[in-house]
Parts: C-alpha cells; sequence; structure tokens
C-alpha cells in the first residue's frame, strides 16, 4: 500500500527515485479497464446481463447458450407455480419420453444377447420422436404380453404333463392293491394309517354309483407341508393324500413366470362338500389344478394331444421371440441418443420457464449471471442461435449495473474438474 501511495504521489510526495510517476486518474483508469483475473482464491469477475429473446427464436438460442455453458439464469417467475409455467407441456412431454425410453432400456437390459446392428438413426423433430415412442412402447407392451402368455400356457402344458404321469402310476398302484399312508410329516413320531378309500369305493361299486372323486395338480413344494395338514384338519381325515417334488429344473410358474420347485399332488375324497373345501384350500396355498382321467387309455390320449399342442406352441414362441428381439434390436442403437437429446431438451424447456414474456407477448426477456471475460463468447452464441432459428431480430444483450452481490465463479483445472465431476454426477 505504501509502494502504491508513493507512485501515485500520494502522502509523501513523489519519490525522487522515480523517473516516471502516474497520476491518480490514469491508475483509476487502468484498473476500470483492466477485469478481474481469477486466483485461487478469487471469483472471476462476473457481470449481471439482461436478454431480449425472440419468441420463435428462443428454444435455438437457448440451446447455443447451453453448449456454452457460461450463463446462470435468475427464475423471473418465481411468484407462479410449475404448473402455471409457460413451457410446462412441453417439460411434461419430454418426462414421458424419458419414462418410455427407461422402459424400452430396462427392456432391452432383460433380454440378453441383443446385438448392436450399428444403424444409423434417423433425425426426427420432438413431436415426431414422442409419436414414434409412444408407438414403439404400446408394439412392445403387447409383444411382451402374447410371449408371456405363451410361457405360460408352456409351463400349464409342462406340468399337466407331469401329472398326468405321475398320476398314471398313482392309480395304478390303487389297482393293484397297493395301500396308502396319509402324510404327517408335521410329527416325526405318529403316523396315522388310512384305509385305502379306493377300496371302498370298488365294494360300494356294484350296489350305488361311487361317490369317491380326486383333485390332482401342483403346488410349491415349500406349501405342500401345511396344505397337507390343512385338508387333514379340514376333512377330518376323510381325504387321502399323495405328492411327489418334479425333478424338472427348467419348470416356471405359470402364474409369476419365475422358477420355483414343484410337486405333483392327487387328493382324494369323498362327497361334493370335501371337493369345495379341498379347491378352496389349493387356491389359497397357490396350486395349479389340471384334469386327470381315470383310465389309462383316456391318459394316454390326453397326453398326446398336449404333447401335439405343446410342440406348436414352442413354434409359435420362438417366432414371437425372433420377432420380439429383432424390434429390440432395431431401437438398442438409437435409445442412448435419444435419451441424451430428450434429456437436453428438457434442460432448455425447464430454462425456458424461467424466462417472462413483454408486453406484447412477441419477446421473452431473461437474466442471468456470466463470467465478465466470456461476453464475447456468449454474444456469438446467441449469433448462431439467431442464424440457425433463421430469425429476423437478433437477440439483443445488455449489461446491467447492480448492486447485487455476485455469484462465485472458479473455472476447472486438473485438482477441481475430479469434484466436479462427482457433483455433476
Amino acid at each position: 500500500v505504501e509502494l502504491r501511495d508513493r507512485r501515485l504521489g500520494r502522502g509523501a510526495g513523489v519519490s525522487k527515485q522515480d523517473p516516471f510517476p502516474v497520476s491518480s486518474s490514469t491508475a483509476a483508469a487502468v484498473s476500470k479497464s483492466t477485469p478481474r483475473t481469477m486466483s485461487q482464491f478469487r471469483s472471476e469477475e462476473m457481470s449481471l446481463i439482461q436478454l431480449f429473446v425472440q419468441s420463435d427464436a428462443a428454444h435455438d438460442t437457448l440451446y447455443e447458450l447451453g453448449e456454452v455453458g457460461a450463463i446462470q439464469f435468475k427464475d423471473l417467475n418465481q411468484d407462479k407455480s410449475a404448473f402455471q409455467r409457460i413451457f410446462v407441456s412441453d417439460v411434461r412431454k419430454c418426462d414421458d419420453m424419458l419414462r418410455i425410453l427407461r422402459f424400452i432400456a430396462e427392456t432391452t437390459e432383460e433380454e440378453k444377447g441383443l446385438v448392436r446392428r450399428g444403424t444409423v438413426v434417423p433425425s426426427v423433430t420432438l413431436d415426431e420422436l414422442h409419436d414414434r415412442l409412444q408407438e414403439l412402447e404400446k408394439e412392445i407392451k403387447q409383444l411382451s404380453v402374447n410371449y408371456s402368455s405363451l410361457a405360460k400356457n408352456e409351463a400349464e402344458f409342462k406340468e399337466h404333463k407331469h401329472v398326468l404321469r405321475k398320476g398314471g402310476e398313482w392309480f395304478q398302484q390303487a389297482s393293484r392293491g397297493i395301500s396308502f399312508t396319509a402324510p404327517s410329516d408335521f410329527d416325526e413320531n405318529v403316523r396315522v394309517e388310512m384305509r385305502s378309500l379306493l377300496d371302498d369305493s370298488e365294494a360300494m361299486a356294484q350296489k350305488a354309483p361311487s361317490m369317491l372323486g380326486h383333485i390332482a395338480g401342483c403346488i410349491p413344494t415349500a406349501n405342500i407341508r401345511d396344505f397337507g395338514l390343512t385338508l387333514f384338519r379340514a376333512t377330518r381325515g376323510n381325504m387321502l393324500l399323495r405328492h411327489e417334488e418334479i425333478s424338472d429344473s427348467s419348470l416356471a410358474d405359470p402364474k409369476s413366470g419365475e422358477a420355483v420347485k414343484k410337486s405333483v399332488f392327487i387328493v382324494f375324497f369323498s362327497g361334493e362338500r370335501s371337493r369345495s373345501k379341498i379347491d378352496k384350500i389349493a387356491d389359497s396355498y397357490g396350486a395349479t389344478k389340471y384334469r386327470l382321467p381315470e383310465t389309462l387309455a383316456q391318459q394316454e390320449q390326453l397326453a398326446r394331444e398336449i404333447d401335439e399342442r405343446l410342440r406348436d406352441l414352442r413354434t409359435v414362441l420362438s417366432k414371437s421371440s425372433d420377432y420380439r428381439r429383432g424390434r429390440l434390436e432395431q431401437v438398442l442403437e438409437a435409445v442412448e441418443t435419444w435419451t441424451e437429446r430428450v434429456k437436453r431438451e428438457k434442460a432448455v424447456f425447464h430454462t425456458l420457464n424461467m424466462f417472462n414474456y413483454d408486453v406484447t407477448h412477441k419477446c421473452l426477456i431473461a437474466e442471468g449471471w456470466c463470467a465478465t471475460s466470456q461476453i464475447t463468447e456468449i454474444r456469438e452464441a446467441l449469433r448462431r442461435g439467431g442464424v440457425r432459428s433463421g430469425a429476423s431480430v437478433q437477440t439483443v444483450l445488455n449489461v446491467v449495473r447492480t448492486r447485487e452481490t455476485p455469484p462465485t465463479y472458479f473455472r476447472n483445472n486438473k485438482l477441481t474438474s475430479g469434484f466436479q465431476a462427482i457433483v455433476d454426477a
């Protein structure tokens, strides 16, 4: 400070050792014309600017300003809610497109083994892209529903085959007079021997029509113990349950589509009241019931029909899967490009909602802070935006003198760029 005072001729006067004294007015002019440079502990000099943008050129102009990234805009519509902004409909449209793109991306991730074809992404407008994404979402959902329905039918046919195979074995055992034992694994020390209901039905067959019935199907193996206990208590022991776990590991649950361990079961009972109770209990434990004829000839005929339908179903399922994979591979290359574009468009419309209309509603007014050293670069971006939009009137930029405290701004260097990347992520 003393050295500056001596050079400016203050205090003790001009030093005789200084051959070129500088006046105070000249020094003030020099310091005023030279912008303050950024240092480690001092922000760059900031300026408050005001933009007057033509309405038709606002989108393209702001897009070019976003490429520069040098302005921090002020919200001139703080008194309005998010639903009262000018471009709220455009923001909603972008949100809807991002939702569809997330759905497509999740679907492509679930479908493993997709190959990128390297197709060129066509350039379309935002409205055309929205319509195309809506049609694509509808098509993919329909394909997924059809594929899930076919896969469910395939799983049901597989389970029905297991029921026919194992149920036929149990009927043959009953015809040979092999006695059944009631499942009582909930008590390892006590096992209750039950009289064969089939033998009783054969004894009464000559006198009256048999009322003996059976229900067969598949049930998750984890529920079989509780299922047997509930049946025993509900029917007071007047039933016979046989079950065996399916060794096929590729079997999926028809209802959920997930791989699960299942067991084939058959329940013999007598009376319609018992049938109603067993039906409700089976549904409550997630069991899937299938038709099981009593005679061997009917079982073999039904198995042949199931095999034939299963072959046709697998052919349709394969073609449906190939078509679905082909459609996903067509859009796989464009999903990332479309997502990046829609995110930029949403950022543009979100920033435009901070602008305010003038009285004639033909011009948008915006205010924001920028580094003084980047004003020339901002003017060039405004010029490019005007040329891109074909506007007849160029955007006007004014530097506003203000006493407001400006925001701090530090350019990224090798040390701070890593931390800034963490914040941006």
